[in-house]
């Protein structure tokens, strides 16, 4: 806004700097060469001021600012007002504010406006003054003035046309720019539904799983405190140790069950769970013999004594392995060789899962483009089954091919 109002005002003050040289101090040397002004002072400053002012709206009203510019010039070119640096300024640049800013419904005004800008200059242009010549009649000083102004006339449409061309190009661009912007605002909102989505039916997924060892926990906790109910009268010492066993499977299952409450959603859906027992780390050594049958190239190797490990965090690693050696399978293609690394620290387990790819296995995982959202939907998994234990999880990719999972989880 403030640029608009600055050009009209600096546009404004050539015209009437113009108009005041033309009406003072170049009056008598127009006179002297036989080329008096004949136009009012009056019509010629309003009619200046008629085509400068307006410019300040050129944004908002495009088109009715052209048509006010159109006939504050119509006056001046009726009454041969010699002002060429303002006018043209403002003719050009309302034709391109008409251009860039206004409506497609408005393309027949445009036209008009166009035709009528056009139609008086070639007006003004025919009706110059060559003098009398005695051989020719009014017709034929006419034609002679339009056929040797020509080249200004082609000039001047051409001018005005490119000047509408360049504003339409600059308006169809911002459109453009806007359907992009709000198309990729589209799709950021879609992603991060479905990527709320995948978090939510993952959770799900894993509330399920440990309410299995919930419920596996209780029911240890039930037989033992059966066992030392029994056994309480005549062996003390077997009901001391069956308490103490429901002690600490009461203890886990607690554990289990505030990381279960954690993971559900009051919006989450799906079917039922599977059925059957949750594997272990136990259930390491069969997942790791069926990669190998699929002719997976798989290297186990364990670092440190072995904790008792809580279910949900044994059911976890074991997912978290799955799902490497899954993807290993899928992307890297059966050449490739697996290392599973399990080192037992004093506080925390690492699990490192190291996929190496062979040129051609690498060549096929980078061609590959129909699974994004389940890569990513995997990687959702295993950072929600690492980060529920208090862990964390880290994935990169492998210099020459080949894929990385570092996962670490208190223990």
């Amino acid at each position: 806004m403030l640029f608009d109002v600055t050009a009209a005002a600096i546009t404004c003050a050539i015209g009437l700097l113009d108009v005041w040289l033309l009406t003072g101090p170049l009056a008598d040397i127009y006179a002297k060469l036989g080329q008096p002004m004949g136009f009012s002072p009056a019509l010629a400053y309003l009619g200046i001021l008629g085509m400068t002012l307006p410019l300040t709206g050129r944004r908002v009203f495009p088109v009715t600012t052209l048509f006010v510019v159109t006939a504050a010039f119509t006056v001046i070119g009726l009454q041969r007002v010699p002002e060429w640096i303002a006018t043209s300024i403002a003719l050009l640049v309302v034709i391109y504010s008409v251009g860039a800013y206004a409506p497609r419904w408005t393309q027949r005004s445009r036209v008009a406006a166009l035709s009528v800008i056009a139609a008086i200059t070639v007006y003004q242009l025919a009706k110059a003054d060559y003098g009398a010549i005695p051989e020719l009649d009014s017709s034929e000083v006419a034609l002679f003035a339009l056929f040797n102004n020509s080249t200004a006339v082609g000039v001047s449409v051409i001018s005005f046309a490119i000047a509408w061309i360049l504003g339409d190009a600059v308006r169809r661009s911002r459109q453009r720019q806007a359907e992009l912007a709000t198309r990729s605002a589209e799709l950021a909102a879609a992603n991060e539904i479905i990527a709320r989505q995948a978090v939510a039916d993952e959770r799900l997924r894993i509330a399920r799983e440990l309410h299995d060892v919930v419920a596996h926990h209780v029911s240890v906790m039930g037989l033992q405190a059966g066992a030392a109910r029994r056994v309480l009268d005549h062996d003390r010492e077997a009901a001391v140790r069956a308490l103490r066993i429901v002690e600490d499977t009461g203890r886990r299952a607690v554990d289990e069950l505030q990381r279960l409450l954690g993971m559900l959603r009051e919006d989450a859906r799906g079917d039922d769970a599977d059925g059957g027992p949750q594997p272990t780390m136990g259930d390491l050594v069969g997942l790791v013999e069926r990669m190998r049958d699929n002719g997976l190239d798989v290297r186990v190797r364990t670092t440190g004594a072995p904790p008792e490990l809580p279910a949900g965090v044994e059911l976890s690693v074991y997912r978290v392995v799955q799902e490497a050696l899954t993807n290993a399978l899928k992307h890297a293609g059966s050449t490739a060789r697996v290392d599973v690394e399990l080192e037992y620290a004093p506080e925390e387990l690492r699990l490192t899962v190291r996929s190496r790819a062979t040129a051609g296995a690498a060549l096929r995982r980078t061609g590959s483009t129909n699974n994004t959202t389940a890569i990513g939907r995997g990687l959702i998994g295993m950072q929600e089954r690492v980060g529920m234990h208090g862990g964390r999880l880290r994935t990169q990719p492998l210099a020459g091919g080949g894929f990385e999972v570092l996962a670490t989880i208190p223990v």
